[in-house]
């Protein structure tokens, strides 16, 4: 009797890798997500309370003690896109200038709270061009 369970069991796990051929499973396909640029939108991405990032950023910027120290300066260009939600996503340097100067822009960038981007009276996701000017008197 034993031996007829024993036969079973085998005989069973050797059929599942058969069995499991024969399943079918359909992958969740994503939707196709739409980004927007600036040109596409009716109302472009604004930063809640100033009238632009750049004050957002003059007023809340913090100089990095080393580029100080170093007295570098320059401009980080960077794009992102801000979704629907007001949230950064998908943050690009475009021209990076110092690896401390780019981090402050980036916490910058991130650290804004976003109105988001308007089309057709809905919240869209859109890509945007952000710059910040990092200079020392």
């Amino acid at each position: 009797m034993e031996k007829k369970i024993l036969s079973f069991v085998v005989l069973l796990l050797a059929s599942l890798p058969m069995m499991a051929q024969q399943v079918s499973v359909q992958p969740n396909k994503p939707e196709p997500v739409t980004v927007y640029t600036q040109s596409e939108v009716d109302t472009p991405v604004k930063v809640s309370g100033y009238k632009s990032f750049k004050d957002f950023a003059a007023k809340n910027m913090t100089y990095p003690a080393d580029a100080k120290a170093k007295r570098v300066m320059g401009r980080v260009k960077m794009t992102a896109v801000i979704n629907e939600k007001g949230e950064v996503t998908k943050v690009c340097l475009v021209s990076p200038v110092y690896p401390s100067l780019d981090a402050e822009a980036v916490r910058l960038l991130e650290s804004a709270k976003w109105i988001p981007a308007k089309k057709g009276g809905k919240s869209v996701r859109a890509e945007q061009d952000f710059y910040i000017d990092f200079m020392l008197k």
